[in-house]
């Protein structure tokens, strides 16, 4: 594990992803039985892992028992991350359980997005920042919302395809709740103020780096 922590350095910028491993080996006593994604009870542990964007690189991954709550695996990843000039891209589990708090108070810098019905998103800004984003047109605008940044974001093109969608539903006398003002935007929030288009950029690099946790995760699996 020290080995895997001297991977992380300063100025780096960190992907997140909380997931778990199935196993059948009577040999990990991490193995816990519970629930997977599809609802089947296996055996399974508890993972975390951080890839490095900046060095395209794995850095860092502990496993945990199978019942122990996504809470708990990712306190433990703040408590070594405190104090360290990096900034976490996290996910909505930070948002769910309130952990963005954690990171804050131990000086973690991060980026994390905002389920829509936050109140905190301010739909009624003027978005008067224009960007490219993979020849999609971005506007966006940012603000303060008491101690953290928030950067709205609204791509031209999935709102086309979000409104669109919802009128071909309605043509077909189906029922649906619709926000049309939430309709191809999304909210990020962060305790660090950066320019939003590194921001958005930082955030859609999760993207393109699925496929590195999924292959890293699954060697994870067959060593277990």
């Amino acid at each position: 594990m020290d080995f895997m922590n001297n991977l992380i350095v300063d100025n780096d910028m960190l992907l997140y992803d909380g997931s778990f491993i199935h196993s059948f080996s009577k040999n990990n006593k991490l193995l816990e039985v519970g629930y997977d994604k599809d609802g089947l009870l296996l055996p399974k542990a508890n993972i975390t892992l951080l890839f490095s964007k900046v060095r395209n690189i794995p850095v860092y991954y502990r496993l945990f028992f199978g019942g122990v709550h996504e809470v708990n695996t990712v306190q433990g990843l703040i408590e070594e991350l405190k104090d360290r000039r990096i900034i976490l891209i996290a996910d909505k589990g930070y948002y769910k359980n309130q952990l963005y708090e954690d990171l804050n108070s131990n000086h973690v810098n991060f980026i994390m997005p905002l389920p829509r019905d936050d109140k905190r998103i301010r739909y009624e800004i003027t978005l008067d920042g224009v960007m490219e984003y993979h020849k999609r047109v971005i506007r966006y605008a940012e603000y303060k919302s008491n101690k953290y940044y928030l950067y709205i974001y609204e791509d031209q093109y999935l709102k086309y395809e979000e409104t669109s969608e919802y009128y071909r539903i309605k043509l077909n006398r189906r029922k649906v709740v619709f926000h049309e003002e939430w309709a191809g935007k999304i909210a990020i929030m962060s305790n660090v103020k950066k320019n939003p288009k590194e921001v958005y950029e930082m955030w859609k690099s999760r993207d393109g780096d699925r496929e590195s946790f999924d292959v890293w995760q699954n060697e994870l699996q067959v060593d277990a």
